[in-house]
């Protein structure tokens, strides 16, 4: 859609130019750059879509059910994405959290693309922002981010894929598993639960024990992610 627009745009402004040029007496000189220019408009737009799909082929994943391996849904969401240096919005694509990678559909020739990794700095989803974060202690992957300021809070989104045998038929399903981290000081640390959490942020740890008492706060399965976002949001409040 977006290459068609540009195009009638492009298309319009040399048609005005060509009008122009029949009067008499023309400026040349303005006729060259006015199609240079929608040239060069035309170009740095095709450039920005082929930089986006910039990736390796994606081989579709086939289910023996209903399960897959993608973030919330197997149905192409929009969302936004900075990829290579360059911000595309309304891009439609999926997230692949039991491989971690981001999937997106090329138009002529149709196929998936897998994006590069290390290319991508950070996409939207389903109304989470996603962050690519890399470090000595941290394999390079795809982040949630929960809370950021002077700590942040992320949360590893993770896919795992179990296969077992029924009637002679390979049956797979995926189980969803969510890994939090805090960092710190430059540092990220994998907590597990209260206790981790409160050593990690220990300079404030007695009003933190106090905060997760009164608020009644538990730190076990479905529970943990909010109590953890309440927590570190009122730790960020006492700096």
């Amino acid at each position: 859609m977006m290459r068609g627009v540009i195009v009638l745009q492009i298309g319009f402004l040399l048609f005005s130019t060509l009008t122009y040029s029949q009067s008499p007496k023309s400026d040349t000189s303005f006729l060259t750059t006015s199609i240079t220019n929608a040239k060069e408009i035309y170009t740095n737009a095709i450039r920005g879509q082929e930089r986006v799909l910039n990736g390796s082929e994606y081989l579709e994943y086939q289910p023996t059910g209903k399960e897959h391996p993608y973030y919330l849904s197997n149905e192409w969401s929009e969302g936004n994405i900075e990829y290579d240096g360059q911000v595309f919005t309304n891009i439609s694509f999926r997230y692949n959290t039991h491989t971690d990678e981001i999937i997106i559909e090329q138009e002529s020739p149709y196929r998936m693309i897998q994006l590069v990794k290390s290319k991508v700095l950070h996409f939207t989803l389903n109304g989470h922002r996603f962050k690519s974060l890399y470090s000595k202690s941290l394999p390079l992957g795809y982040y949630d981010c929960l809370i950021e300021g002077d700590v942040c809070l992320y949360a590893k989104r993770v896919k795992e894929l179990k296969e077992t045998t029924s009637s002679g038929k390979v049956v797979r399903e995926f189980t969803e598993k969510t890994r939090f981290l805090v960092k710190k000081n430059d540092i990220y640390y994998f907590i597990t639960g209260k206790k981790a959490l409160i050593k990690i942020l220990s300079d404030h740890s007695q009003e933190l024990t106090s905060f997760i008492r009164s608020e009644r706060l538990r730190f076990k399965k479905s529970k943990i992610e909010a109590s953890l976002v309440k927590a570190v949001d009122f730790y960020l409040k006492l700096k």
